[in-house]
């Protein structure tokens, strides 16, 4: 006859802020995947996951870009990321701080 094992259930340590970096992204293509497949249950079960996680840490980042910075000029795609994220913390784009350049470059254009 085998013996039972058992394992005492410690909690999970906290994630470091780049595994819920990557978890938040993963967990948003999880839900914009199941949002688009109109699975309600796998939906709210991703809507929870994503409200475990800590908030992002993103002060650092903002920090980076200050007043002043410079925005470049000529078209948006010539410019480099760090002057597109100046532009849009000067024009008030909400979240410009998480978005790549191609979604910058979009939110910029529509005003």
């Amino acid at each position: 006859m085998a013996e039972e094992v058992t394992v005492p259930a410690e909690p999970t340590p906290d994630p470091t802020p780049e595994e819920a970096a990557r978890l938040r992204l993963q967990l948003a293509r999880d839900l914009a995947m199941w949002e688009g497949a109109g699975n309600d249950d796998l939906i709210k079960a991703v809507k929870a996951k994503l409200g475990e996680l800590p908030e992002a840490e993103v002060e650092a980042e903002e920090e980076v870009i200050s007043e002043g910075d410079d925005t470049g000029s000529g078209p948006y795609e010539n410019r480099t990321l760090v002057q597109l994220k100046a532009l849009g913390k000067e024009r008030g784009i909400e979240g410009y701080y998480r978005m790549n350049k191609d979604d910058l470059v979009d939110a910029l254009r529509e005003g």
